[in-house]
């Protein structure tokens, strides 16, 4: 026979949806904001070296929502 989920149960699996759901909008926000900072024009050495440093710290807080997403949605990742 097959049990019921219990409430707490419920509750925890819906509060990760939430979270993983959020922290994919956050994702997609920043990806967006990295293709619109990709093709900005440049104006010398200068802004060419602040915009591939910008790149490069948007795409590590990228890097780490898609960690901490994985670790959300894939629960195994915890045991080993």
């Amino acid at each position: 026979m097959l049990k019921k989920r219990s409430t707490a149960d419920m509750t925890n699996r819906q509060s990760k949806e939430k979270t993983v759901k959020q922290i994919q909008k956050e994702i997609e926000k920043l990806r967006d904001e990295y293709q619109k900072m990709e093709f900005r024009p440049c104006h010398g050495d200068l802004d060419l070296f602040q915009k591939d440093k910008d790149l490069g710290l948007l795409k590590e807080k990228i890097y780490a929502l898609e960690k901490e997403r994985d670790t959300h949605l894939y629960t195994w990742s915890h045991e080993a």
